[in-house]
């Protein structure tokens, strides 16, 4: 085995760590969760963001660090107007301090994470992608076009912002 080789914890090698990141929140109709749901109930909930934090491999200078989706924004102004239109349906919600500067809070700075790994684009999974300067955003399939070209339909959740990742330079 080669230095390089990753290990099993039981092996004694190396393992990541996975911190969930409360990145805001929304309140989204209590039937996207039970059926049948009260029409008249909400349920708040956390937009969460993950920190993946591999520790590194002999030979390399340090920790690796990986996001897992954004969260939401850190303020309603970064929103396109449509979004911010839509956010008023979402009431309650909770904007900010942001994943990057709970990044700085608890010590990382964000200029060191190395990849951004986004489940889709929606407003409340993109967070502000400009605050993290150095990283490589992975994004799935189509998702680019989608936020170019939209979807074609008047759902106020189904707006993206074409100039998302204008201040991002690695963007598959």
């Amino acid at each position: 085995m080669d230095d390089n080789t990753l290990l099993y914890a039981s092996d004694g090698g190396n393992y990541v760590t996975v911190t969930p990141i409360n990145g805001g929140e929304i309140s989204l109709p209590e039937r996207s969760f039970v059926s049948p749901g009260d029409p008249n109930k909400s349920v708040t909930v956390p937009s969460l963001s993950f920190l993946i934090t591999h520790p590194g491999v002999k030979g390399q200078d340090r920790p690796r660090h990986f996001l897992f989706d954004l969260g939401l924004r850190a303020r309603l102004q970064n929103y396109t107007k449509e979004n911010q239109s839509h956010l008023q349906s979402r009431i309650p919600y909770r904007l900010g301090p942001g994943v990057a500067q709970l990044l700085r809070k608890g010590g990382l700075d964000p200029a060191e994470i190395d990849t951004v790994i986004l489940s889709h684009v929606h407003y409340d999974h993109h967070g502000d992608p400009a605050d993290f300067p150095n990283a490589q955003f992975l994004l799935g399939s189509g998702s680019l076009s989608l936020i170019h070209q939209g979807l074609g339909t008047s759902a106020s959740h189904q707006s993206f912002d074409p100039n998302l990742f204008r201040d991002v330079s690695r963007v598959s």
